[in-house]
């Protein structure tokens, strides 16, 4: 009986809210991309902060049928669980979602770095802001860096895009946030990466640097409007 209430006990524990989720199950149709397209879509239906990052889990350079989405904070990983419950529907596929506990902070794949950081641009991409964060709280947050050419802020969505009017500035802000500020607007950590570059007109026909992905492009264009 020791042994079972140790069981219980494990079990419970492993679905305590954390601020990462891992999902299993993915078939090899499935990519990294996809995966956190999904993962997107159903934060804002779900009404949580964006998800800071979407990784697969490799052991060696073997793909192990995991992923670890990564949430700016416990609150919205579990807002995100209790919209999708214990599973999450990718193109018909059903994947099992737990809560993970993770000791410090999670290395990224050897085998697959992200190249956000390798690919500068003048736009960044910032994630897991909470709704109640101001425009001009966020500006400010790298205005202090270097001079802000154009924020789009999209609060119920938990994300914003900054612009900044060269490349170098981009680097010189997003280096002096994480370096000086800890990545935190509010108290809160949120994550900056470069956006990928693609020239949208929205707002009065000016352009403005969005997220290469459809959907984020539709998102931004109708908050926008």
């Amino acid at each position: 009986r020791e042994r079972e209430r140790r069981s219980r006990e494990r079990e419970k524990g492993r679905e305590r809210p954390t601020a990462t989720l891992q999902v299993s199950g993915i078939p090899a149709a499935v990519t990294e991309e996809r995966l956190e397209a999904v993962a997107w879509e159903k934060a804002v239906a779900a009404g949580s902060s964006m998800p800071n990052a979407v990784k697969f889990e490799y052991s060696g350079h073997h793909f192990e049928g995991t992923a670890l989405v990564e949430f700016p904070h416990k609150e919205a990983a579990q807002m995100f669980k209790e919209h999708i419950g214990n599973s999450l529907e990718v193109d018909g596929v059903s994947l099992d979602v737990r809560y993970k506990k993770l000791a410090g902070e999670v290395s990224r794949s050897r085998s697959r770095e992200r190249t956000d950081r390798d690919e500068p641009s003048v736009t960044l991409i910032v994630k897991g802001i909470v709704s109640s964060t101001r425009e001009d709280t966020l500006k400010a947050a790298f205005q202090t860096y270097a001079p802000v050419k154009d924020i789009r802020h999209f609060s119920r969505r938990g994300f914003a895009f900054v612009q900044f009017h060269t490349v170098e500035e981009a680097v010189r802000a997003i280096n002096g946030f994480e370096k000086n500020s800890h990545s935190r607007v509010d108290g809160i950590k949120v994550q900056a990466n470069f956006a990928k570059e693609r020239e949208e007109p929205i707002r009065e026909g000016r352009p403005f640097m969005l997220a290469e992905r459809s959907f984020l492009q539709k998102q931004a264009i109708a908050t926008a409007e």
